[in-house]
């Protein structure tokens, strides 16, 4: 892409910028390669084990500034809307704006930076933090989804409770924020990512003048495995208050490159069967297999990729078991030109549209970027795919491992 720009700042952080100078909105990101599921980790050869949800738990206190004030109050005065979140494998901060960049990305560099963990004040922050585990405890949905993911990687980090527990959480310690913050959040393990239409050099420049100060680790840090188990743990079935039958069918992928594009080869091929216009959605169908519409997604990451697919149904049992051999015998058969054709169209569609969405846009750049995957890169990739591509895909969803879940009315 031509508007696309790339950096290294002196003390080596990489800057992505994408020039938009028809737009009058402006992103701004900054990310970590560190996330909830790296528990285990050592420095200069010292294993260190945080407690779980230190990740999410440092999210929360860097919008804490040394001078007393919040970040993200003094965005949302400069008219910037900030955000972040932590998933397994990364931790973004990021926020839009039509105003001029520059002030509010002072302020994110600024926190990104400057880590300021009191300990009254992470003491006051484990209250809001223990109230949010909470508040998912009590969602049946967020228990049935903790169980899928603690049986398909059975006792590994990366299926830990990204917020932790309510025992690790009123146990973590200032020091165990400070050693995984000065671990992971250096320029060297950071990306910064700019959608904007001002002058590259400029931008640039500037980031450099403001992070001269930031300098790089001469640690040598060495994230640990999140993922150790070799296999699935089994099937679910339990009883839980919900208003019908769940069913579920999860598949473990063991491919050795996860990236968007893999995504889009298993959704499409999912769409080949449980999508309406399929044979074998209609055979579901017409045995009244499930009630509402059948869901499917996957997560990547950089170690793994798991596909979940779900219904309501009043036979979960009889659904879970056809659904899970239909996708053990799969063949090129099942793949539908037809709705391949139309998902492609689709699927290009959107991609187009995207490049028009600013917050899509930097969200997307940085949080491929963190993985060590372009985003432009795998936009060229979505451009040139075929329908017979789809083929060499087959065998991942035919050889995963694979668990059955069902959460029945109590």
């Amino acid at each position: 892409m031509e508007n696309k720009f790339e950096y290294i700042t002196r003390n080596g952080l990489k800057i992505i910028y994408l020039y938009k100078p028809a737009f009058t909105k402006s992103y701004c990101g900054i990310g970590t390669n560190y996330g909830g599921g790296n528990i285990h980790f050592s420095v200069d050869g010292k294993d260190i084990v945080s407690p779980l949800g230190i990740a999410h738990f440092i999210e929360h206190k860097l919008f804490s500034m040394p001078d007393g004030s919040d970040a993200f109050q003094t965005l949302s005065d400069l008219n910037a809307i900030s955000n972040a979140y932590t998933s397994n494998d990364k931790t973004l901060y990021f926020f839009s704006t039509t105003e001029n960049i520059l002030k509010p990305l002072d302020v994110l560099l600024d926190m990104y930076t400057t880590p300021y963990f009191d300990k009254e004040e992470v003491e006051k922050e484990k209250n809001i933090i223990i109230s949010e585990i909470k508040m998912y405890d009590d969602r049946p949905d967020a228990r049935f989804n903790k169980k899928i993911l603690e049986a398909l990687y059975p006792g590994d980090d990366y299926s830990t409770p990204i917020a932790g527990t309510i025992e690790s959480v009123q146990a973590t310690t200032v020091e165990d924020m400070l050693e995984a913050y000065h671990a992971f959040y250096t320029p060297q393990n950071s990306y910064l990512v700019i959608v904007s239409h001002l002058d590259k050099d400029l931008l640039f420049s500037h980031v450099e003048e403001r992070l001269k100060d930031w300098m790089p680790t001469s640690r040598k840090v060495i994230k640990k495995k999140d993922i150790t188990s070799t296999h699935t743990q089994g099937d679910i079935c339990y009883e839980d208050q919900i208003q019908q039958d769940q069913a579920v069918v999860g598949l473990r992928i063991n491919a050795s490159t996860k990236n968007q594009i893999f995504c889009n080869f298993i959704i499409g091929i999912f769409d080949c069967l449980f999508s309406p216009l399929a044979p074998f959605y209609n055979e579901l169908h017409c045995q009244k297999a499930f009630v509402a519409d059948i869901d499917y997604v996957i997560t990547t990451s950089l170690h793994t990729s798991y596909a979940i697919i779900s219904t309501t149904s009043n036979d979960p049992e009889s659904f879970v078991q056809q659904v899970k051999e239909k996708l053990k015998a799969l063949t090129e058969e099942d793949l539908n030109d037809e709705i391949l054709e139309l998902y492609l169209k689709h699927l290009k569609a959107k991609a187009i549209a995207h490049l028009d969405s600013i917050d899509f846009l930097g969200d997307e750049i940085l949080s491929l970027a963190v993985e060590e995957t372009s985003y432009f890169e795998e936009l060229a990739a979505i451009r040139k795919i075929e329908i017979s591509d789809f083929k060499s895909y087959i065998s991942y969803l035919v050889e995963a491992d694979y668990i059955t879940a069902i959460c029945k009315k109590k």
